[in-house]
Order: structure tokens, then C-alpha cells, then sequence
């Protein structure tokens, strides 16, 4: 993903078997900046419900969104950037067959120019972990 470029937005989409309660979500979304002289990036991370015969975003409903600016360290250039947060969300009115929906969104506001978000699929490999969300604990 590109900061300001396309793309910009990432999202991985996962058809729900129930509703989705309000509470704490776990979000890791450890990745790798990459772009000649790039230190710093700006993402977003959004969950969201998306009802099953849409055919865009307009009709989302967003349980919980964060940013967070990476820094890359410039003595491991290739190393992943850690992140992880917990954050409250609220409850979504989807049903059985919607989709919930990660979306990742590479900001322009606070990054360098020509930067890039690549999400951590080797883990470990590379000093982080693989991206991944904790759904809040059923009531």
C-alpha cells in the first residue's frame, strides 16, 4: 500500500455465522516500510461489517478504527515495525452471512512521500508478527 498512491486501502473480508458483540478488539498489524529515504508511515486500521449483497463500502458499518504511525529503525531497514493496541468497539448489526471486514488504509497526513506499508507474512522471520485481530469475548 501507498501512502497518498494507489493503492492505499487493503482489506481482508471474512463471512460471519453471528453477531459481533461491543468490547475490547486486539489489533496486531505488524509490517515492513519500505521506499528510498522513507522513515515514517501513517495507517489505519478498521473493522468493519459489510452486509452480504453490497457491492461497495457505502453501507459499512465501522466497529472500531486506530491509527498509528510507524518509524522504521533505520540500522534494520527490512525488519518489521511492531504494532498492536487494544480498542473498544461497539456491537454491529450484521447477521449470519455478512462479512466482517479488516481494512488497512496508508495515510498521506504525517508520511513520507513515496512510502509503502507492506503487512509482516513472514512473522517472526522478520522480527514481528503475522497481522492478525482478537475479536471481544463473547457475553
Amino acid at each position: 500500500m501507498r501512502a497518498g498512491g494507489s493503492p492505499s486501502t487493503l482489506e481482508a473480508a471474512y463471512v460471519l455465522r453471528d453477531k459481533v458483540p461491543a468490547g475490547p478488539w486486539g489489533i496486531v498489524g505488524d509490517g515492513l516500510l519500505l521506499g528510498s529515504g522513507v522513515s515514517k508511515l501513517r495507517m489505519r486500521f478498521e473493522v468493519r461489517t459489510r452486509h452480504a449483497t453490497a457491492t461497495d463500502d457505502s453501507g459499512d458499518q465501522v466497529l472500531v478504527g486506530v491509527e498509528n504511525l510507524f518509524v522504521r529503525d533505520a540500522a534494520k531497514p527490512f525488519q518489521a515495525v511492531r504494532f498492536d493496541t487494544t480498542a473498544a468497539g461497539v456491537a454491529s448489526d450484521a447477521e449470519a452471512g455478512d462479512k466482517l471486514v479488516f481494512r488497512i488504509t496508508a495515510l498521506s497526513d504525517g508520511s513520507d512521500p513515496g512510502g509503502m506499508y507492506v503487512l509482516n507474512g513472514d512473522g517472526a522471520q522478520l522480527g514481528g508478527r503475522i497481522p492478525h485481530l482478537q475479536l471481544p469475548p463473547l457475553p
